[in-house]
């Protein structure tokens, strides 16, 4: 008997053809019988015909009813038993189990036989995976109740092109434009303008580099428009389709070697920071970031930097807490020869001077001294700088954005920061939420960084079981974003290859029957930063307070921060001074040993400079 997938199969084949050709991978489709109703490809061969052996995998989506990713064909413990294991020429996979109602009819299938395929597939998993599994079910329903069900091509690429991220422009076969989705609107800048009926001119301009390597670049114009792009011409019958290059960016606005950072969410928080990183990015006026530590504000400070007019110019951060007092005015400002003993005999420019035309980012802007604010505000307000050392001024171009943690009003009630400073940077405020307020992020940020550690440690990318991730979505994220990115750089070193990540690997802290210690030890209770509320006024964080004992379970290694056994006595201060000795003779004293004191005594790194500079506590 014929399956429901067989019974529209020209539809299901014509749908299959344009998927392909707009993701650029080849794409089959298979029944609950294991008979190809369509595909691409090599998969274009045995059209309506059973298949026998390689099934291993589609029939695992069958019976799980759920999706199954293949990183590396023929390598994979999914592929353990598979006949054609051996001789696998595809390079990777994704099956999608198409069910409609409660029933499942068969599965799609998105399949790769080149590293470029590969990658294109691997680093879109996610927004795939979702398109999938709206785009094709929706299709599927909607042909099976149809009763002309074949959808001519035009319509079928308007609803594939309609969500997909990718930029997308049809034409018909005269060359002039009939739709373009979001994304293209967005790439050659023509907004909601009416191109419909519009001539589009395109005229082939050269090569364009992109992550995949080179891509042909078109010139394209259309009404007083006029782009040049990288992208693919396709063809559809009579009509053409320009599929746009997603990872592209025009020169003015790549960003530098090294810096791969980038937004990473979907929850309506981070729409909110995109569309107002979007709204402002090519302003001059100063930007402050609010949020706890680990957020990530130099991510968001660096992506309004690379999405406006001065991406093509330095990007300079500096950590206002993590340069001694003494050294921060020449840092920041520069100094003549001589200056101060010391000094450098060819002077310094300075990290102001050397963001000219650019950005200038000060984190943990809070612990500024107070003597160098006013000098902070005259550059501010005069767009001017004074080496130290220097009676003369130079004129200087910067944006400047600041970030903090901390509580800038309760600052300047202590008469720690000046008011004044406060509104020049505070011109647009902005606040990155904390991680427990973002739930539906935490699997995208996972799936982001187990790519990136999977890379930068040459290893195969690891899967998550179903309950790890319920566990990572349970879990309250004290530490944020920062917090999650290191747990999956030492879940990546510790599984096995070809394994997936299970709740066995995860730290004993996610266990709810975990049992704490008993709180002998004396940890940074002593120094945890206290609950304080948010401000109606200002957009500043209000961080949740992590008890002593759940920072010793916490970290990787944790600190055994025992106190004097001389006495009974417990001195605050004593304890205090001890507790940060230890962490730092346990983690060591170079910048990136202290930010892991830092994380595992529960406070920020400015607080800790704070405490080693109160404590005498230097090398």
């Amino acid at each position: 008997m014929q399956s429901e997938l067989m019974s529209v199969q020209s539809s299901v084949n014509r749908f299959v053809q344009v998927l392909s050709r707009i993701l650029k991978l080849e794409v089959e489709v298979i029944d609950t019988d294991m008979v190809r109703v369509a595909g691409t490809g090599p998969y274009g061969q045995d059209i309506g015909k059973q298949l026998h052996g390689g099934t291993r995998v589609l029939r695992g989506v069958l019976s799980t009813r759920n999706h199954k990713i293949v990183r590396h064909a023929g390598q994979d413990v999914a592929c353990e038993g598979c006949s054609k294991r051996e001789n696998c020429t595809e390079t990777a996979s994704m099956g999608v189990p198409l069910i409609i109602g409660n029933d499942i009819l068969g599965v799609i299938n998105l399949v790769c036989f080149n590293q470029d395929q590969r990658v294109r597939l691997l680093d879109n998993i996610t927004d795939l995976l979702e398109y999938i599994k709206g785009m094709a079910q929706s299709f599927i329903a909607k042909v099976l109740q149809d009763s002309q069900p074949v959808m001519d091509s035009a319509s079928l690429i308007r609803m594939l092109a309609s969500s997909l991220n990718q930029g997308l422009l049809l034409m018909n076969d005269r060359g002039r434009a009939i739709f373009a989705n979001r994304s293209a609107r967005e790439q050659l800048g023509i907004g909601s303008l009416d191109l419909m009926e519009s001539d589009v001119m395109l005229r082939p301009f050269g090569q364009a580099s992109s992550s995949a390597g080179f891509r042909q670049e078109y010139l394209i114009r259309m009404a007083d428009i006029e782009q040049r792009l990288p992208g693919q011409l396709l063809h559809c019958g009579s009509q053409q389709i320009l599929v746009l290059s997603d990872d592209y960016m025009p020169p003015e606005t790549m960003k530098r070697p090294g810096q791969k950072q980038r937004m990473v969410g979907k929850s309506a928080a981070m729409d909110k920071l995109r569309k107002q990183v979007a709204q402002i990015s090519s302003s001059p006026s100063s930007v402050m970031v609010c949020g706890e530590s680990g957020t990530g504000k130099e991510v968001l400070a660096q992506a309004i930097h690379d999405s406006g007019c001065r991406a093509s110019r330095p990007f300079v951060a500096i950590n206002c807490a993590a340069i001694p007092a003494e050294l921060l005015e020449s840092e920041l400002f520069g100094h003549v020869k001589g200056a101060f003993t010391g000094a450098s005999s060819k002077g310094s420019t300075g990290l102001i001077r050397s963001a000219d035309g650019g950005t200038l980012f000060l984190d943990e802007i809070g612990d500024m001294p107070i003597h160098l604010q006013a000098k902070l505000l005259r550059v501010l307000e005069k767009r001017e700088v004074t080496p130290v050392g220097s009676s003369k001024t130079v004129p200087v171009d910067i944006r400047v954005i600041s970030a903090t943690n901390q509580h800038v009003d309760q600052l300047i009630e202590q008469k720690l920061f000046r008011a004044d400073l406060f509104y020049r940077l505070n011109v647009i405020p902005m606040y990155l939420p904390p991680l427990r307020e973002r739930g539906e992020d935490i699997l995208l940020l996972t799936d982001f960084f187990l790519g990136l550690h999977s890379r930068n440690l040459g290893v195969q990318r690891p899967d998550l079981t179903r309950e790890t991730k319920n566990l990572l979505l349970r879990w309250n994220w004290p530490g944020n974003v920062r917090e999650l990115g290191n747990l999956i750089e030492f879940l990546v070193n510790m599984v096995e290859p070809g394994r997936s990540i299970d709740t066995e690997l995860l730290p004993d802290y996610f266990n709810p029957n975990f049992v704490r210690p008993k709180p002998h030890l004396i940890t940074a209770s002593a120094i945890a930063p206290q609950p304080y509320s948010q401000s109606a006024a200002q957009p500043i964080i209000a961080p949740v307070p992590v008890a002593a004992e759940q920072v010793a379970e916490r970290s990787a290694a944790p600190v055994q921060l025992v106190p004097s056994q001389a006495t009974d006595d417990f001195d605050l201060e004593q304890l205090e001074m001890h507790t940060i000795s230890q962490a730092l003779a346990h983690f060591g004293r170079c910048n990136e040993s202290k930010q892991k004191a830092a994380d595992a005594l529960g406070i920020g790194i400015a607080t800790l400079y704070r405490k080693i500079k109160k404590y005498q506590l230097e090398d």
